[in-house]
């Protein structure tokens, strides 16, 4: 199964669809959540 990924930046304007973003069941063993994503991504920015 072949499945399409699109990698977009988070802007003002879409920052709350990357919120709520929600993992699919049994996801959680392989990724982070993505609001914890998101934080590190803004932890550890480059300055």
């Amino acid at each position: 199964m072949s499945k399409n990924i699109e990698l977009k930046a988070i802007t003002e304007e879409n920052f709350i669809d990357a919120f709520n973003l929600r993992l699919a069941p049994g996801q959680e063993d392989f990724v982070s959540h993505p609001i914890r994503s998101l934080a590190q991504a803004y932890v550890y920015r480059m300055r």
